[in-house]
């Protein structure tokens, strides 16, 4: 469940970065005379839960799978799972609501770049939040932000391959620019 939301929220913000966000609508416009979504992206749920898992120490995946193997150990395990599940649906929520109110203003053409680049900021820790909280759930082996593969030993086949290979590791190497 957290991790189909998960996956629809991404989906959604690529398409927002992109520009490519459905009209408002009719009821769209209407519920706009009404009452307009805010353009600030406050997520206080989804900082005090990063900010928990940092002091927790849980920075990978690894952290979070020996959490919940000695918390296990110990019979508390019921209750951190309930707790953290809950907590990421509610980090979820509120990140959605964000992500539409940027929708909605992208809609009527008045998209916020800043509101976007906090967003994507955001998804970062989102998605720690989702991967601790699937693996204290019943769902943990079947969900990966990224999937990992194994890499070829050996000089690449064809020149093309070691030029896509070049690129892919500048990239890695550089990830606060996206565009390059």
């Amino acid at each position: 469940m957290l991790d189909e939301r998960f996956n629809s929220l991404r989906g959604r913000l690529d398409a927002l970065k992109h520009g490519e966000v459905a009209p408002a609508g009719v009821f769209g416009r209407a519920r706009s005379f009404f009452s307009r979504p805010t353009r600030e992206v406050k997520l206080t749920e989804l900082a005090v839960l990063d900010e928990a898992l940092d002091r927790a120490g849980i920075h990978t995946s690894a952290d979070a799978k020996l959490l919940h193997e000695l918390s296990g150990v110990k019979g508390r395990l019921k209750g951190l799972r309930e707790g953290l599940v809950a907590r990421a649906h509610t980090a979820l929520e509120e990140f959605e609501g964000c992500l539409a109110a940027a929708e909605y203003y992208a809609s009527l053409n008045e998209r916020d770049p800043s509101q976007v680049l906090a967003l994507e900021a955001a998804f970062g820790k989102l998605g720690r939040v989702v991967k601790v909280a699937a693996v204290f759930s019943s769902k943990a082996t079947t969900f990966e932000v990224y999937e990992r593969k194994p890499q070829p030993a050996g000089a690449p086949s064809t020149a093309r391959l070691a030029v896509i290979e070049f690129f892919a590791k500048r990239a890695k190497g550089n990830v606060s620019d996206v565009p390059q």
